[in-house]
């Protein structure tokens, strides 16, 4: 048996894209040459790699094991390329995924002292909720991720890492906005019955609020679900409801009085993680990049203070 890692590049690429199409623009090879490499590839491990299902391609469970191995292949092999070509710079490419507290407040500023110290490297970034971020990574479509919340696939190793807290946030005319503002304080009691805007199913936020706040409440509504922190903000600001959010997303608002934080006598902070695939090979650059990533001293909040124009 002689593999190659033209057929394994081949290989990764189908499975990341599920369609010959878009594996040949990656690779920048034709679809006949795509499907000749697959066949060999196939011929010599004397299995079928793949389920053709409607025109897509669909891993079958021997492709599943080899997918971790080949992509292991392709990193050592991009490793050896880089150690001769450069001399101890650490270069190359990360796929980085991050929910969107993280991606939006607390990456930037990351990745500018990273690159600072690795000019040589090239990351691309994925900014999703956490569940679909977790997929990306079963399927080595990411390198590793930094998300909210639990993730419970035995798949995936994980590292807590910092924490943030999330506040209760409404219009400054939301009756429980002028009754705190009246008295000063609010009871478990005030939020009953009350409506609510949060982030979708899937996100770190909304298993935040499933977990930690629904559970308290005999009655809560539902008034908006929505994938964006942003969204939620102006909702809130419409006086549509009540809206569970990150402290460091609306701390402009809080600050222009465009919308009240209402104090709930619950414990709000949460767990932000690292995850990686424990099949994944750790190159060198990924294995500093989650180091600093683990080192990096700064709250989301600071983080955020850092990468605006007055910081």
């Amino acid at each position: 048996m002689s593999l190659t890692l033209k057929q394994l590049r081949v290989f990764s690429a189908i499975a990341l894209h599920g369609n010959m199409t878009q594996a040949s623009e990656m690779l920048f090879l034709t679809k006949p040459a795509l499907s000749m490499a697959l066949q060999e590839l196939e011929k010599q491990l004397g299995q079928r790699l793949f389920d053709r299902v409607n025109n897509r391609l669909h891993l079958n469970s021997q492709g599943r094991r080899l997918l971790p191995m080949a992509d292991e292949l392709l990193q050592r092999a991009h490793q050896i390329e880089q150690t001769f070509q450069q001399d101890t710079e650490l270069s190359g490419s990360l796929h980085i995924g991050a929910s969107n507290t993280i991606g939006n407040y607390m990456l930037p500023q990351m990745l500018g002292a990273f690159i600072e110290q690795h000019p040589e490297c090239t990351p691309h970034i994925t900014i999703d909720n956490t569940h679909d971020l977790a997929g990306k990574l079963t399927s080595f479509e990411l390198d590793m991720i930094l998300v909210e919340g639990n993730l419970h696939d035995p798949q995936l190793i994980l590292h807590d890492w910092q924490q943030d807290e999330m506040w209760l946030v409404a219009s400054p005319q939301h009756p429980l906005a002028q009754r705190y503002l009246a008295t000063g304080t609010l009871t478990l009691l005030d939020f009953e019955d009350q409506y609510w805007i949060v982030r979708e199913q899937g996100s770190g936020s909304r298993e935040h609020f499933n977990t930690a706040i629904a559970p308290h409440l005999d009655a809560w509504h539902l008034r908006l679900e929505l994938n964006q922190s942003e969204a939620i903000l102006g909702a809130c600001r419409a006086g549509l409801g009540i809206g569970y959010m990150p402290a460091v997303a609306v701390e402009t608002d809080l600050k222009l009085g465009t919308l009240c934080r209402l104090p709930l006598p619950l414990p709000t902070r949460r767990q932000l993680r690292t995850a990686i695939h424990k099949e994944k090979y750790l190159s060198p650059l990924l294995r500093c990049f989650h180091e600093f990533c683990m080192a990096w001293p700064h709250t989301v909040a600071e983080s955020a203070e850092l990468a605006s124009p007055q910081g």
